[in-house]
C-alpha cells in the first residue's frame, strides 16, 4: 500500500503519510482502520499528501466524506483533521471533503483544514484539545 500509519497515542494524533497514487480502497482502509471504533475515537489526523496522487473523483471523495461520520457526534469536541496537499488538483479535491463532512458533522466536533505546509498542519492540530463527554 502507497501509505504508512503512525499513531501517537500520547498526543491522540494519527498521521497519514502517503506516496504515489493513492485510491479509494486505500482511503476507505484508512478510514476503517483509524477513523472509527473506540480505539481511534477522537483521535486527531494529519494526512501528509505531498507525495501523492489522488486517484479519487469527486464522487468517490464524497463517499468517503460520509464514512468519516462518527457513530455518536455527541462523544467528543475539538478533534481536528489537518489534509496536507501540494497542487491545486488535491486542493479543490480535499476542499470539497472538507465542506461535505462540515455539512454532516459539525466542525465543532472535528474541524477539517487544507493546508499546503506540513508545519502548519501540525501547528493547528497541537493548538486544539479533544475534550470527551463524560460517561
Amino acid at each position: 500500500m502507497p501509505y504508512s500509519a503512525r499513531v501517537n497515542h500520547q498526543t491522540r494524533t494519527i498521521t497519514l503519510v502517503c506516496w504515489d497514487d493513492i485510491t479509494i480502497d486505500d482511503m476507505m482502509e484508512y478510514e476503517r482502520r483509524y477513523w472509527g471504533g473506540p480505539e481511534h475515537e477522537g483521535f486527531h489526523h494529519v494526512i501528509d499528501l505531498l507525495f501523492a496522487k489522488l486517484a479519487i473523483d469527486l464522487n468517490e471523495g464524497l463517499m468517503l466524506a460520509t464514512h468519516a461520520t462518527p457513530s455518536d457526534p455527541n462523544a467528543y469536541r475539538g478533534a481536528r483533521s489537518a489534509i496536507v496537499v501540494a497542487d491545486e488538483e488535491t486542493e479543490i479535491l480535499a476542499l470539497a471533503y472538507r465542506d461535505a463532512r462540515h455539512s454532516m458533522c459539525s466542525p465543532a466536533t472535528r474541524e477539517i483544514e487544507v493546508f499546503s505546509r506540513l508545519d502548519d498542519a501540525v501547528a493547528w492540530i497541537e493548538d486544539s484539545q479533544v475534550v470527551y463527554a463524560s460517561a
